[in-house]
């Protein structure tokens, strides 16, 4: 029996020793909960009790601007607060939280009583906006006014004013300085003056600056790249339009025409009404002697302008070929020839054939020209002929001969064996000249025409083809010779 109650000490021993070894982790925090008087409030301590754990603490947002947490003898926790001179409660927590997940945390709510005699807190501006001249650099105070213990402010300039404006900010008050405005328009910005309080309302400061103000002017420009007094220059034709630009600064601006010779009228000039600008053309000249005049810019403010900008058109030359050279263009292959015979609504003696012909770098889709190459465009007469119902026509081998252009002289009845002459061509020119004309082309631009006045045109033929022999002479004394070989694409008209 003894030995038993040995065994069973041993046994209550060894349970004993067991129970502390295995002991679980813990965290506990008294009190749950601190309340702290307006004015004048004690210190109050907490007591952490952790077992098999590692514990921090921390506060709640907001509350360490008027909670104070000291750490003192092990577990313990001195919490302190600031006076509150509000009439609200202030409320806060503490939470302190372990190493080990699974040991709950604990918070300790904090609380303080409103003030029975609150502080007044507010912030004010003087003055509340700032007006600065356009070059008015001179430094400028706002008197910042605050109420309430501890309350500070801080200034923000506004997106719109960081670049021109500059705030220095001193012990109750901030200096402002703008940059001259370099811009004939006045420009604002706000600053915002923030208190430390959110309670307590922002104030802004309006910041205006005047515009430049500039004087009177008046800037001309030209869209030909020349300066007014070089002027505007137009060939005899006036086929060209230009445009004047108008810069005209705190002044109205006006125009006149004014001219040189007793002929007047030949300039156009209109202003382009909201454009401030003025379009600029010239009627054809058809005298040899070349005529200028100008026009003139003035405006309503004393001492700005008069503007005048030259106007100059040539003379009529004794011909009307841009080509100023002897061409030689080699062998066109390609055509399209319209041919009018006689009918039942056509009785001529005559038959008229319009001679389209150019060289292989163009192609022609009934309507315009493209590529770069030469073409031909040859008014021809021949004997009489029938429509007949094969449709099918061909030029007599033989000579023909440039005369006039029978355009110009209707009186004038074409003879078989005629090539009407070259004549200036107001509408499709020179797409489709008038009469007799050679033009070279380059990127399906114009870049060179000569028109023909004097001349031949040799035709030899086969059933397959035509070879036709060209000698001919321009307006400007200028020979024109190639070849055509190949084929004619014949268009009968009705």
């Amino acid at each position: 029996m003894k030995r038993l109650s040995y065994i069973a000490a041993a046994c209550i021993a060894l349970a004993a020793c067991n129970k502390t070894d295995t002991e679980l982790p813990s965290l506990d925090v008294t009190p749950g909960q601190l309340s702290f008087a307006a004015e004048g409030a004690a210190a109050q301590e907490l007591t952490v009790t952790a077992s098999g754990v590692t514990w921090e603490y921390t506060l709640s947002a907001g509350a360490s601007e008027w909670v104070t947490v000291e750490e003192r003898t092990a577990g313990k926790l001195n919490v302190t607060v600031r006076d509150n001179l509000k009439s609200e409660p202030m409320t806060a927590s503490l939470t302190v939280k372990t190493d080990n997940f699974k040991v709950k945390s604990r918070m300790v709510t904090i609380t303080q009583q409103g003030s029975d005699r609150p502080q007044t807190y507010s912030l004010s501006v003087n003055p509340a906006a700032l007006t600065f001249g356009a070059e008015d650099d001179r430094p400028q105070e706002v008197i910042v006014t605050v109420e309430g213990n501890d309350l500070t402010w801080s200034t923000d300039i506004a997106e719109s004013g960081r670049s021109w404006l500059t705030v220095t900010e001193s012990d109750g008050k901030f200096s402002v300085t703008a940059s001259p405005n370099p811009e004939p328009a006045r420009r604002t910005a706000d600053i915002t003056v923030t208190p430390s309080d959110a309670a307590v309302p922002a104030k802004a400061v309006r910041v205006t600056q005047e515009a430049k103000e500039l004087l009177p002017s008046l800037n001309v420009t030209l869209t030909n790249g020349a300066t007014p007094s070089e002027g505007l220059s137009f060939d005899y034709i006036g086929q060209e339009s230009y445009r004047i630009d108008v810069e005209a600064v705190n002044c109205e601006w006006f125009m006149k025409t004014e001219y040189d010779t007793e002929t007047t009228g030949w300039i156009a000039a209109s202003e382009n009404e909201g454009m401030n600008s003025i379009s600029v053309s010239v009627g054809r000249n058809e005298e040899a002697e070349a005529r200028t005049g100008r026009i003139v810019l003035t405006t309503d403010a004393d001492g700005v302008g008069p503007v005048e900008v030259k106007v100059s058109q040539a003379g009529k030359p004794d011909y009307i070929s841009t080509l100023t050279e002897h061409v030689e263009f080699g062998t066109l292959t390609e055509s399209y020839v319209l041919v009018r015979p006689n009918n039942d609504f056509r009785d001529q003696p005559y038959t008229d054939w319009e001679l389209r012909l150019w060289s292989e770098g163009l192609s022609f889709d009934g309507a315009a020209y493209t590529g770069s190459g030469d073409r031909l465009n040859i008014l021809l007469y021949t004997e009489p002929i029938a429509a007949n119902d094969d449709n099918e026509y061909r030029i007599p081998d033989g000579t023909y001969t440039v005369t006039v252009n029978f355009g110009n002289y209707p009186d004038l009845t074409p003879q078989a064996g005629d090539i009407s002459g070259g004549a200036f061509g107001y509408y499709g020119h020179p797409t489709f000249p008038n009469g007799t004309w050679y033009v070279r082309m380059a990127g399906s631009e114009y870049t060179g025409e000569a028109c023909i006045r004097t001349g031949t045109m040799t035709v030899s033929s086969t059933e397959e083809s035509y070879d036709m022999q060209f000698d001919f002479v321009s307006d400007a004394g200028y020979t024109v010779k190639g070849t055509f070989r190949g084929t004619l694409k014949v268009y009968p008209q009705g």
